[in-house]
């Protein structure tokens, strides 16, 4: 697992020469969370074949239109659509002050219908035959349900257990998520977000 906090909303040369390492390591896909960084991801990504996941929204035309298509494997949206709908909806109905005007949400998971949702996988997403759309939409089905609980807590003594992650001085997030043979594991740290992509769960 590697990850690496950019400091910055954009890539640059110290930060392809970081990205030119892992995927030279052997890391097969760099989630690139802090708007114009993926640059640097996708940089060194197409000298090793590697894999980018976008941010905020589908940022896959962006990527691939500029470094090759199928760069980009899918990207981890913000539900901008869903948020904006929700809140137009609430003025028109007069719930400005009651729902919205003055307050701090979270928003996440309303119904199983991912479009639906305030977060959610890009439309562009690529599927295989181990992961499918079906899959993801019956992942959210189950995190919608209680079925998969998803940890939300940033406490890196609990969560972080290994000697290599122990070292990180701030806070992260952990998350590990198994479908069939498709590990996720997430280390969230603003402004860059990184994640390796296994095929088999046992390397985690």
């Amino acid at each position: 697992m590697n990850y690496v906090y950019g400091g910055q909303f954009y890539g640059d040369a110290d930060i392809t020469a970081r990205m030119d390492t892992w995927y030279g390591a052997g890391v097969e896909v760099v989630f690139a969370c802090g708007g114009g960084i993926y640059t640097s991801a996708a940089e060194a990504a197409v000298k090793k074949n590697g894999k980018v996941i976008g941010v905020d929204v589908d940022q896959q035309a962006t990527i691939d239109g500029t470094y090759g298509k199928g760069v980009t494997v899918t990207s981890a949206m913000k539900g901008l659509a869903a948020t904006v709908n929700t809140v137009l909806t609430g003025i028109q109905n007069g719930k400005w002050d009651s729902d919205f005007g003055g307050k701090l949400a979270t928003l996440g998971l309303v119904g199983t219908d991912p479009t639906k949702n305030y977060v959610q996988l890009a439309p562009t997403t690529v599927y295989n035959s181990t992961f499918t759309e079906a899959n993801y939409k019956s992942l959210v089905a189950d995190m919608y349900n209680g079925k998969i609980k998803v940890d939300n807590s940033s406490d890196v003594t609990r969560q972080l257990a290994s000697a290599q992650l122990s070292r990180l001085q701030t806070k992260a997030t952990s998350r590990v998520n198994y479908h069939n043979k498709i590990g996720f594991r997430c280390f969230h740290l603003k402004p860059f977000f990184c994640i390796i992509w296994y095929t088999d769960k046992s390397v985690i």
